[in-house]
């Protein structure tokens, strides 16, 4: 299904010269701002915009309240001196032009709410507030624009243009689900008390974890358990009831898969044996491209961890093949659930690699538990995965446990990425990762967040904590349980490399 064209609107800036008590140079710092809105909704954005200020020669108190009338749009910067003119307040000699753009502007409203948020916008500039915003336009769509470059303006040149950011997709089909058999259902309470003349089932005895001949039904009840359990979204982790009982179902299914593939002689084992086996090969002459050399800034400053996954041996994409990775990279990370379904992933292409970013999120109480935040995919054949460590207002932390667990899905990653640009012409990957902007890295554990009084900070001001590309694994293993394995032994190092 292809998308409509985007439209070429008309929008009107209606705004205040200036404020009460304002001088002369905040007047003209005003009509600055209003100026380059105007001059970048044009040229950047295709809206043909208009303001006063491109006709002095017009009485604005007719011209203003006809272009307010006639534009598609009304980009009311929100201000005292507008607000005053929406209730009728203040100097009735002062802003008259303002006063009567105002008047129409209450027009529309009275025509109906619905035409009247569909037409008017609340531009908030630097300086504008939240009190600047006139009683009963509270409801009315506002825009915050802190720059006037495309980027700065994307949100709102995505509403004027009708090009949401989110497309909702049509409806499925009606999934069919068996109904549930419980003692209320008559077939079954008829066998408890054998009053259908059949001999109830008798208990069965637990089959030892060391049989081999039950574990194949072990095995399929502790995946459709896994099933039935939610997957882990961004911000969700072991403070969680649910989460927790997830990572016991997934220990246990890799201890049963172990005893699978282990040799006779460790038939006998329990969970606390060895986990799943990996082959470790020696690489030599691995060229990484470590993330302070990429000349991007990834995180805002937050801590992070990088694994940097790289074909042994190398195997560079094709720029056709990188291309096609612009859609298929996003996919991936959906599909495994890295992000919210709602959340947004911006993309940008040098040509040498493709960035995929998820957009940052607000921390909710202080507290962030982690998240994915970014895909690099690079022409040489590196695949970088980056994730925000949890953290609190003093800093992040370094929990062995949850960084386990997101390089695991990092390693995972990365390894689809490999699979899904070489096929099984790539075997074996040198894995390499580091800890980046460390000043406010702490020590400690994720159920303190938000409760900590004090926290150490080893690692300020050193170099980043990194583990060299000197080993090589293979591909199938970190799309298996061997992931679990490697993710430790990473895991350790890192930290091991921080706290030196």
């Amino acid at each position: 299904m292809s998308a409509a064209a985007p439209t070429r609107p008309s929008a009107i800036v209606s705004y205040s010269h200036a404020e009460t008590g304002w001088t002369p140079a905040q007047a003209a710092e005003r009509l600055d701002q209003v100026h380059r809105l105007v001059y970048a909704l044009r040229t950047v954005g295709a809206i043909d915009a208009d303001a006063d200020i491109f006709h002095p020669n017009e009485d604005w108190t007719r011209w203003g309240p006809a272009r307010v009338a006639a534009s598609d749009f009304v980009l009311v910067v929100a201000s005292p001196a507008w607000r005053d003119a929406w209730i009728g307040d203040g100097d009735p000699t002062r802003n008259k032009g303002v006063r009567a753009e105002a008047d129409v502007v209450r027009s529309i409203e009275q025509a109906g709410r619905p035409q009247f948020q569909k037409r008017v916008r609340l531009i908030m500039l630097p300086g504008s507030s939240d009190a600047d915003i006139p009683v009963g336009m509270h409801g009315i769509t506002r825009h915050y624009v802190s720059g006037f470059e495309q980027s700065e303006l994307e949100e709102l040149l995505r509403d004027l243009t009708d090009q949401p950011k989110f497309l909702k997709p049509a409806l499925g089909e009606v999934p069919v689900f068996p109904a549930a058999m419980t003692t209320h259902t008559p077939d079954v309470a008829r066998l408890e008390t054998g009053t259908d003349g059949v001999t109830p089932p008798q208990p069965v005895a637990v089959t030892p974890v060391s049989d081999p001949a039950g574990r194949a039904e072990r095995v399929e009840q502790l995946k459709a358990q896994l099933e039935a359990l939610p997957q882990p979204l961004p911000g969700e982790g072991p403070h969680l009831p649910w989460y927790r009982l997830r990572q016991q179902i997934e220990s246990r299914l890799w201890n049963e898969l172990r005893e699978e593939t282990a040799p006779s002689s460790n038939l006998g084992s329990t969970s606390t044996g060895p986990e799943p086996s990996v082959e470790w090969t020696p690489a030599s002459n691995v060229q990484v491209a470590w993330a302070e050399s990429l000349g991007r800034e990834v995180g805002y400053g937050a801590s992070a961890v990088v694994v940097h996954l790289i074909p042994v041996p190398p195997a560079a994409i094709t720029q056709r093949l990188l291309s096609s990775l612009d859609d298929i990279g996003p996919r991936i990370v959906r599909e495994r659930r890295l992000v919210d379904d709602s959340a947004g992933l911006t993309r940008a292409s040098s040509g040498e690699d493709i960035f995929i970013e998820s957009q940052p999120t607000q921390r909710v109480g202080g507290v962030s538990r982690g998240r994915f935040l970014a895909l690099r995919i690079s022409r040489s054949g590196q695949t970088s995965v980056w994730y925000t460590l949890p953290r609190d207002s003093m800093g992040s932390v370094l929990d062995e446990h949850h960084l386990r667990h997101d390089i695991q899905a990092a390693l995972g990653l990365g390894a689809g990425i490999i699979e899904a640009t070489h096929g099984t012409a790539v075997a074996r990957v040198a894995v390499a990762a580091e800890l980046v902007n460390t000043t406010s890295l702490t020590g400690g554990t994720v159920d303190e967040l938000g409760t900590r009084t004090q926290a150490t900070m080893p690692g300020a001001f050193r170099s980043p904590p990194r583990i060299d590309p000197d080993e090589s694994v293979g591909v199938r293993d970190l799309n298996g349980p061997g992931s679990w394995t490697v993710a430790g032994v990473v895991a350790q190092l890192l930290i091991r490399a921080w706290s030196a």
